[in-house]
């Protein structure tokens, strides 16, 4: 089959606010994460999100190599793991935990590992989206994506879908073709 299905990127960098990932992060009720949590990506100064910004990058090499790619995919969890912790606190967390263990399709998924895809799915999606980023540093963050979406954002199928978690273009376009 060799259908492509195009995406509307204009479109699918505002972030779905129907989405279970948005609803982890975002919602006072989850992780209560302030909406303008990465406005600091958008300075340039030491911030967390300089911090953000610079460990993505290196993920991105990383993830690249052949022999790096298990150190950059565990780069990229312990910035979201730090995005989460820097900006909720336990008693949010826990009732996080205790959301996602009453969703079914997380029944054999540890609870930490949603949180963690939610918040690095948001990063890699944000950070993708972002104007400024071009050229080879938005090519690592696509590989980074794609790569991710062939381990199925270490969730598998029924929990993507469930968090709403959208595929790559590149990821897509395989997928339809060697259907």
């Amino acid at each position: 089959m060799s259908l492509k299905r195009e995406r509307d990127w204009s479109t699918s960098c505002k972030p779905n606010k129907d989405a279970l990932w948005y609803e982890i992060l975002f919602h006072k009720d989850k992780l209560g994460l302030d909406k303008n949590v990465l406005k600091h990506m958008r300075d340039d100064n030491e911030t967390i999100g300089h911090y953000v910004n610079e460990r993505l990058l290196t993920a991105a090499t990383s993830i690249q190599s052949t022999p790096g790619e298990l150190s950059g995919i565990t780069s990229l969890l312990h910035i979201a793991s730090v995005v989460i912790l820097s900006e909720s606190n336990r008693e949010r967390i826990d009732q996080t935990l205790d959301f996602i263990k009453e969703v079914p399709a997380f029944n054999e998924i540890d609870p930490t590992t949603i949180i963690t895809t939610a918040a690095l799915y948001y990063l890699i999606h944000n950070a993708e989206c972002m104007p400024a980023i071009k050229g080879e540093y938005l090519s690592a963050l696509k590989h980074i994506h794609k790569r991710l979406d062939h381990m199925n954002w270490f969730v598998g199928n029924e929990a993507m879908e469930a968090l709403k978690i959208e595929r790559s273009e590149d990821a897509l376009t395989y997928e339809l073709v060697h259907a």
